[in-house]
C-alpha cells in the first residue's frame, strides 16, 4: 500500500516562540505531533546568502545548485533592479505519485504539469502569478469561501495598538480560512492524492509585524503597541496550531511533515540596508545629502521616530528626502534630459518574453538613487536582508569606471561602513563584511553583489566621522529572518518518536520523496533523513 504524505510548510515561523507556547499548553496539536513523532533541528545554511526561503522549500535547491542568491536581479547594462519569481520546477514535479499544492511559494506549476492545486492565493512573497490547475480553481475557492484578505499580507502595524490588534485578529481568521480550504481541497475537491504540499504564509506576516511584542530587547518593546503585538502573534500561532490539528485529524492515514526553514528574530536589516547604506554611499561619492530627515523624527522622545499611520512606510520615508527631488524617486541627476528621465522611470526589465514573474522594486529607497549609479564608484542596490553593494566596474557595468586591480574600492567600502556608529548607542553598526575576490567579481551573477554587509543591533541612524549623521528614520518591519534553527516535525506509521538531532533545511525535500518511495533528483541540495527516522525504518523501493 502506498504511503500518503502531507507536507505543511510554515513560512516565517519562529520555532522557539512556538515551542514556548507548546510548553504553556497553547499549541496542543503541534505539541502532540512533536511527542508522537520525530523532531529535527534545521540549519538553513543559506540564511546569510539568500532571502529565498520559499524557493528553497518548494524546489529543494540550495544556492550552490540554483546560482540564485536572492529574488532581486541587477541588470548591469540598465543599472536597474527588479524582483524575479520562480525559475525552477518544484522538487515534486516528476513524481509518479499524485500531487496537490495549496499556496506554495516560488512554485511554478507550469513546470509540474501533473500537479494540481493553486499558487499565489494568500502567500507572503508568492514568487508566481496566480495559477491553478484545474483552471478556475481560484474562482471556485473564492465563490465557496470568499476572497483571501490580501491587504493584510504586507501590513505595517506597530505604530498603532488598535491596528496591531486588528491585524492579529484578521490574520488568525485568515489561517482558519486556509484550514477550511485545505481540508476541502484535499478531502473533497481533489481527494485522489498521494502527496500534498500546503503552505501557510500568515506566520511570516505576523512575525515580521509584531516581533517587538515578544522580544524584551527590542527598541519598540516599550511602545504602546507591544502588548497588542504579543497577543496578536500568539493568536496567529494558535490558529496555525488549529490548522495542524485539523489536517492531522482529517487525514489520519497520512504521514505528516510540518517544518519551518529557520527561526525569526528582530529586524536588523530594513533601515541599514534600505535607507542608511544607500545614503552613506551617495554622500561618500558626491559630498552632499539626499536624506535630510524630518524635524519630528529628530524630536522623538526616545530617539525612535514614529510613523504617522497616514501613508505607507515608503511614503513616510520619502518625505525625509531632499524636497527638490521627485518624491519616491527615482532621484534626478543634474544634466539628464527630460526624455531620458521619463524613459528611466518606466519598468526597467527587458521585454524578452520570459515566463518568469517580474515585479517592480521601485518602492525601496535604494532604487530611488539608481539614476546616479552610473556616476558612482559603488552603490547600494535594493535588499530584503543584508546590505548589498555593487562596485561600478569597468567592463562589467555598462558605464563602469572602477578598474579591476587591487580591490581598493571594495576595501574602501568596508572601511566606510565599519567607521559608522549607531546614532544613539555609539556602538559599531557592522557585524561582518564579505567581499568577493576580483576573480569572482568578473563572473558575478545578477543576484550577487561585490560587498555583503551584515548589521549589528537595530540602528535607526548612523553617524560617520566625516560624512555626518544619517537618520534617524522610522522602523519598517519589527521582525526579520534573524533567528536560530528551524525545525521539522515528522509523524506517521513507522516513525519512532524522539529527537532526530540536527539536519539541513535542504534535507526536507529528499526525505519527503523517500517517504513516498520516489527517486530523489540529483539536482537537490540535501540528503534524505529516512535512515534516521527509526532503527529499522521500512524500505521504500524507488520507482
Amino acid at each position: 500500500m502506498r504511503r500518503r504524505v502531507i507536507a505543511l510548510w510554515l513560512d516565517g515561523f519562529d520555532v522557539a516562540t512556538a515551542e514556548a507556547m507548546m510548553r504553556d499548553g497553547r499549541m496542543p496539536a503541534l505539541a502532540r505531533l512533536r511527542a508522537q513523532g520525530r523532531r529535527f533541528a534545521l540549519d538553513h545554511f543559506a540564511a546569510r546568502a539568500t532571502a529565498l526561503g520559499g524557493e528553497h522549500a518548494s524546489t529543494g535547491l540550495a544556492p550552490r545548485q540554483s546560482r540564485r542568491f536572492g529574488q532581486l536581479h541587477f541588470d548591469a547594462q540598465r543599472y536597474a533592479v527588479w524582483q524575479e519569481g520562480a525559475h525552477f520546477p518544484p522538487f515534486f514535479a516528476d513524481l509518479g505519485a499524485r500531487a496537490v499544492v495549496l499556496d506554495a511559494c516560488y512554485c511554478d506549476l507550469a513546470q509540474a504539469p501533473e500537479t494540481r492545486g493553486l499558487v499565489a492565493w494568500g502567500a507572503h512573497d508568492p514568487g508566481h502569478a496566480p495559477f491553478s490547475r484545474p483552471a478556475g480553481l481560484q474562482a471556485e475557492i473564492a465563490a465557496r469561501f470568499g476572497p483571501y484578505p490580501s491587504e493584510l499580507i504586507y501590513s505595517v502595524a506597530w505604530y498603532s495598538a488598535a491596528r496591531t490588534r486588528a491585524l492579529g485578529e484578521d490574520l488568525a481568521r485568515a489561517v482558519d480560512l486556509r484550514a477550511d480550504v485545505a481540508c476541502w481541497l484535499l478531502g473533497e475537491r481533489l481527494p485522489d492524492w498521494d502527496f500534498a504540499f500546503v503552505a501557510a504564509g500568515e506566520p511570516h506576516t505576523i512575525t515580521e509585524a509584531c516581533w517587538h511584542g515578544v522580544d524584551s530587547g527590542h527598541r519598540l518593546h516599550s511602545h504602546a503597541s507591544a502588548p497588542a503585538a504579543r497577543d496578536a502573534l500568539a493568536a496567529v500561532y494558535a490558529a496555525v496550531d488549529r490548522l495542524v490539528g485539523r489536517i492531522a485529524r482529517a487525514f489520519p492515514d497520512a504521514t505528516l511533515a510540518v517544518w519551518a526553514n529557520h527561526g525569526m528574530g528582530p529586524n536588523v536589516t530594513d533601515l541599514p540596508s534600505m535607507v542608511l547604506l544607500p545614503e552613506l554611499l551617495f554622500r561618500w561619492q558626491f559630498g552632499r545629502a539626499m536624506l535630510t530627515g524630518r524635524p519630528e523624527w529628530d524630536a522623538a522622545p526616545d530617539g525612535v521616530p514614529r510613523l504617522e499611520g497616514t501613508d505607507t512606510w515608503p511614503g513616510e520615508i520619502a518625505a525625509g528626502y531632499d524636497p527638490a527631488q521627485p518624491r519616491g524617486g527615482p532621484f534626478r541627476p543634474p544634466g539628464i534630459a527630460d526624455a531620458d528621465f521619463e524613459r528611466a522611470r518606466k519598468a526597467p526589465w527587458p521585454d524578452d518574453g520570459s515566463p518568469v514573474l517580474r515585479q517592480s522594486i521601485a518602492y525601496q529607497p535604494p532604487a530611488w538613487y539608481r539614476l546616479f549609479w552610473p556616476r558612482m564608484r559603488a552603490f547600494a542596490i535594493p535588499a530584503f536582508e543584508y546590505g548589498r553593494v555593487r562596485i561600478n566596474r569597468a567592463g562589467r557595468e555598462a558605464q563602469g569606471s572602477v578598474r579591476w586591480r587591487n580591490g581598493a574600492v571594495s576595501s574602501a567600502v568596508e572601511r566606510l561602513v565599519r567607521g559608522c556608529r549607531d546614532l544613539h548607542t555609539g556602538t559599531p553598526v557592522v557585524d561582518d563584511v564579505i567581499r568577493v575576490s576580483a576573480r569572482a567579481a568578473r563572473a558575478l551573477g545578477p543576484t550577487e553583489c561585490d560587498v555583503s554587509i551584515f548589521w549589528r543591533g537595530m540602528p535607526v541612524g548612523f553617524v560617520h566621522p566625516r560624512l555626518g549623521r544619517i537618520g534617524p528614520v522610522p522602523f519598517h518591519r519589527t521582525g526579520g529572518h534573524t533567528g536560530g534553527h528551524g525545525a521539522l516535525y515528522l509523524a506517521g506509521a513507522g516513525i519512532v518518536p524522539g529527537d532526530g538531532g540536527a539536519a539541513s533545511a535542504f534535507d526536507v525535500a529528499p526525505t519527503l520523496l523517500d517517504l513516498l518511495g520516489e527517486r530523489t533528483p540529483a539536482r537537490l541540495g540535501g540528503t534524505s533523513l529516512l535512515p534516521r527516522l527509526a532503527p529499522a525504518a521500512p524500505a521504500y523501493a524507488a520507482r
